[in-house]
């Protein structure tokens, strides 16, 4: 049997207030009741960092010292005692390339391309400069690379700009992809042809060109075709 604590009415098992001044009934079994400021707060006041987040970023973070440590190792080793040439340098650049490519993206809770195209093309080019700079016989050689580098760069930003415009298909993403590596490869060859005049290269560029034109064909056929998409979306979730 329950009682108001206010007016002293004999009260019913389930009412909820009392039916003689409306007090409140509180059942002392089930707690303090909850502060209304907290239950009408939208967000925690404590920052919840996934645990997904924080493997990906331990795991960048320990592959960025295993990468760091052979490095150091090189160049001391370089310094003191295999000291002819500055080969380390080679090794520290390719690291410094791959970390960039590979585990500096795994830093971030979300995607941040421009950050990473910008990244990457600097890596690229000051790659190919130390290249330059230790083989300074070979000028022409690193012109084909930079202008390589920078047509693929330029690829990549101009997919980029249009990839973050809309959500697009599958499809869709293959066939800009392959549109972009058929020009690209094209200006490549056609650019390495003429800083190192060797037509060879043109002719491996237009080569690359036609493979990837004949992918950028059957992914416009997919594309449009109802029942190939229905295939593809089948068996390959594309």
């Amino acid at each position: 049997m329950s009682y108001c604590v206010h007016c002293g009415v004999e009260l019913d098992r389930t009412a909820k207030t009392c039916a003689l001044c409306g007090t409140p009934v509180l059942d002392p079994s089930a707690g303090p009741p909850p502060d209304p400021d907290e239950a009408d707060r939208p967000f925690s006041d404590q920052l919840l960092i996934p645990k997904q987040v924080m493997k990906k970023r331990f795991a960048a973070a320990v592959i960025s010292v295993v990468l760091l440590i052979p490095n150091i190792v090189l160049l001391f080793v370089n310094l003191f005692f295999l000291n002819r040439t500055f080969w380390s340098v080679y090794v520290f650049s390719s690291t410094l390339l791959c970390w960039t490519f590979f585990v500096f993206p795994f830093f971030f809770r979300k995607a941040k391309p421009y950050l990473y195209w910008c990244l990457d093309t600097v890596s690229a080019l000051l790659y190919a400069y130390v290249f330059w700079l230790m083989r300074s016989n070979a000028p022409r050689t690193v012109q084909a690379v930079f202008s390589v580098i920078l047509l693929v760069s330029l690829a990549a930003l101009v997919f980029i700009l249009w990839y973050r415009r809309k959500k697009h298909s599958k499809t869709g993403i293959a066939i800009h992809v392959f549109a972009d590596l058929t020009v690209v490869s094209l200006l490549a060859g056609l650019s390495a042809a003429q800083l190192l005049d060797k037509p060879d290269f043109f002719v491996i560029g237009v080569i690359c060109s036609l493979c990837f034109a004949a992918l950028f064909v059957f992914f416009v056929y997919c594309h449009k075709s109802r029942h190939m998409r229905a295939y593809l979306d089948k068996y390959f979730n594309v």
